[in-house]
């Protein structure tokens, strides 16, 4: 670790907003600008989608935190991140969490890897392209009350425009209704965020995603079928060309099958940037 030097800046918080940022809040200090510090954004996922944080800093988005790499145990390895980010967010010390440098990476960063957190750059440092942990389920349900209350006055955000993933679902006896749907002619067309989906975007995170906003028992064997599309869309971006979820899933020859068990594939989905090239027919071995 650099040693500091004596003619080094230090930003000493000591009230009003600035304080609050200490805490990741201050919602009008702007990642990018001189006038304000290094945040490190951050969003939380289990496999299933995404969880809110403790530390909001937009009333209208709950999903979205963010912190100051100062308060980040040095050096500032991945595991360390993992750490911190569990501490202020109530998971407990023993959580083995999984952290994305971004929502689109397919990989998890190694945990003995050293991140840049300086400057206005680097991995976390803009809220439309957060670090991403993902904690297992099992972590939630036994999560604290994370320490401090935020800001009951903080400000909406009209950055984020919705992408949507759109879907129709079925059972073996045809269309059934959607419990995420949005269309009174068309019942069985549902979607979901893409944001609500954890990395890495693969089939399986997205079949996890929609069971869990459908409430479809984790028994069923569930598969996902796409039509074929452009190279300039991802897969269900609109509700003209959505996926299809059936639950029971189908043999090779379309017909409904019964087994519950499945080996899970791991596609790659990219919901962040388009496609260059488009889905083959997605369903399972």
């Amino acid at each position: 670790m650099s040693s500091v030097s004596a003619n080094a800046n230090v930003n000493h918080a000591t009230s009003g907003p600035i304080q609050d940022a200490l805490d990741g809040q201050a919602g009008d200090l702007m990642t990018g600008s001189d006038k304000g510090p290094r945040y490190l954004y951050y969003r939380l996922y289990t496999r299933e989608g995404a969880i809110a944080t403790s530390k909001p800093i937009y009333a209208n988005d709950p999903f979205i935190g963010r912190t100051l790499p100062k308060l980040i145990t040095p050096p500032h390895m991945a595991r360390n991140v993992i750490n911190h980010l569990c501490g202020i967010e109530g998971f407990s010390v023993d959580t083995v969490g999984s952290l994305f440098e971004s929502l689109s990476s397919q990989t998890a960063i190694e945990e003995s890897t050293r991140l840049s957190l300086k400057g206005h750059d680097g991995p976390g440092a803009s809220e439309d392209d957060p670090m991403a942990l993902v904690v297992g389920i099992w972590d939630v349900t036994n999560r604290s009350a994370a320490g401090g209350e935020h800001s009951k006055d903080l400000p909406d955000t009209d950055s984020h425009k919705p992408h949507y993933v759109h879907y129709h679902i079925y059972d073996k006896d045809g269309a059934i209704p959607s419990k995420t749907s949005f269309n009174p002619d068309d019942k069985s067309l549902g979607r979901i965020d893409t944001l609500s989906i954890a990395p890495p975007h693969t089939v399986a995170s997205v079949k996890a995603r929609i069971v869990k906003a459908e409430g479809v028992a984790s028994a069923q064997k569930i598969q996902l079928f796409e039509d074929m599309m452009d190279d300039e869309t991802y897969p269900g971006s609109g509700e003209h060309e959505p996926l299809a979820i059936v639950c029971g899933g189908v043999d090779e020859t379309g017909i409904i099958a019964q087994s519950s068990q499945e080996p899970q594939r791991r596609s790659k989905v990219s919901f962040l940037k388009r496609l260059t090239t488009g889905w083959k027919k997605t369903r399972e071995p």
